[in-house]
């Protein structure tokens, strides 16, 4: 065999080793330990004002939600979820928000990425700065192209200047991860990943401090560690009263909140 021969051999052995190693840690993540329920501690009831959760986030310690639909208002409430404030966020209008997030500037970010009423074209990221009371609108550079008919997507979450944007859909529960780079007030596309989860991912929480990420989905809660762009699964728990959570944020390391539809509050200890 000659030089550049046994290269493309070594080459390929290579590939087939990292593929078969992919394979072999999803096969293992599916067949894991995802039995049983986890055990989470009841909190109580939203205010019924909020009558679908879409989005759950914490800023300077207080917690703050959205409505899936109706309203165009950001909820600010006390440690006991009772409302405190509404924040209004004018001439805008709310047909299916999804999914709220606190950037490192104390930025509150709403993605406008929802289906409801329509199918959107164009996705968008609404962005509140919360001392000047002002808006900002980032345009999402993803469009409807090939068999694709639609663009839905109910999670995302950023780490420094990167958006991670996450489908909800995946026939084959390995979901595509869109990774932007915020640059100014334009995201540019950097990258697209995958990362396996079984269900539709409705909501996604990051704590930097520890690179954990939690992602729901309806009736589990999947812990990964990020570690640069690989999503390495740690552990899957099943959650008894989590059919159709679409609202999860960290209230701090090793504390998870989660929302159902149904308005109840709910806190998970790893």
């Amino acid at each position: 065999m000659n030089t550049s021969g046994f290269f493309f051999f070594l080459m390929f052995a290579l590939v087939f080793f990292m593929v078969w190693v992919n394979e072999e840690r999803l096969f293992s993540w599916q067949k894991s330990t995802c039995s049983g329920f986890a055990k989470v501690k009841y909190v109580g009831r939203l205010n019924p004002e909020i009558s679908e959760a879409s989005g759950l986030t914490y800023w300077n310690g207080q917690p703050v939600c959205i409505n899936d639909s109706n309203d165009t208002l950001l909820y600010v409430m006390n440690q006991q979820y009772e409302i405190e404030a509404k924040v209004g966020l004018p001439q805008l209008k709310n047909f299916d928000w999804e999914e709220l997030q606190v950037d490192d500037e104390g930025i509150i970010w709403v993605g406008e990425t929802g289906i409801n009423n329509f199918p959107h074209k164009q996705l968008a990221l609404l962005g509140y700065h919360v001392q000047e009371k002002k808006l900002e609108k980032l345009l999402i550079p993803l469009s409807v192209t090939g068999k694709q008919k639609v663009l839905d997507f109910e999670a995302f979450f950023w780490r420094g200047n990167q958006l991670f944007l996450f489908s909800k859909f995946a026939a084959d529960n390995l979901h595509r991860i869109y990774v932007f780079e915020k640059k100014g007030s334009v995201l540019r596309k950097n990258t697209e990943i995958t990362c396996w989860a079984e269900g539709h991912i409705t909501g996604v929480a990051f704590d930097a401090e520890s690179s954990t990420v939690a992602m729901a989905t309806y009736g589990r809660i999947f812990i990964y560690k990020l570690n640069g762009l690989d999503f390495q699964p740690k552990a899957c728990l099943p959650i008894r009263h989590g059919m159709q959570m679409e609202a999860i944020a960290w209230k701090k390391p090793g504390l998870l909140v989660f929302l159902n539809e149904e308005g109840h509050i709910f806190e998970l200890e790893l």
